[in-house]
């Protein structure tokens, strides 16, 4: 084989083709932008997606909440308004008793004077000695 190589005449350099640049080298860069455009595009619905998710498990968060029952606090409720609205007996042999809280209102306002000019109460004998 080294023979025969050596018996080809050598081809001179002017009749060798002239090199031309790839043509698909003149579209790298232009695929390369539209592979970037594509990775950008993409993370950007990515984190699109995300938050929009986050948003709708806040809000069925919300709705869940809004629409959740609570028997203690409700039960807690009914008590202390029963308390602040109704009659009953605190200590029935010191007199003590529980009236609605806007009666009570209604009583001060009665005994220290139910007219525009307001009447403070005056300080207790123990008060007075400090």
């Amino acid at each position: 084989m080294a023979e025969q190589e050596k018996k080809q005449p050598a081809v001179a350099e002017a009749e060798l083709p002239a090199v031309q640049p790839d043509e698909a080298n003149f579209e790298a860069p232009r695929l390369y932008r539209m592979i970037w455009i594509t990775v950008v595009l993409l993370a950007v619905i990515s984190v699109g997606l995300v938050v929009l998710t986050q948003w709708q498990m806040q809000q069925n968060a919300e709705v869940a909440a809004a629409t959740a029952r609570y028997p203690l606090r409700e039960e807690t409720e009914a008590h202390a308004r029963q308390l602040l609205e109704g009659y009953g007996v605190v200590d029935a042999e010191q007199g003590v008793y529980r009236v609605p809280i806007d009666r009570a209102m209604e009583e001060i306002v009665e005994a220290y004077g139910g007219d525009s000019v307001w009447t403070l109460p005056q300080p207790s004998a123990v008060s007075r000695r400090m």
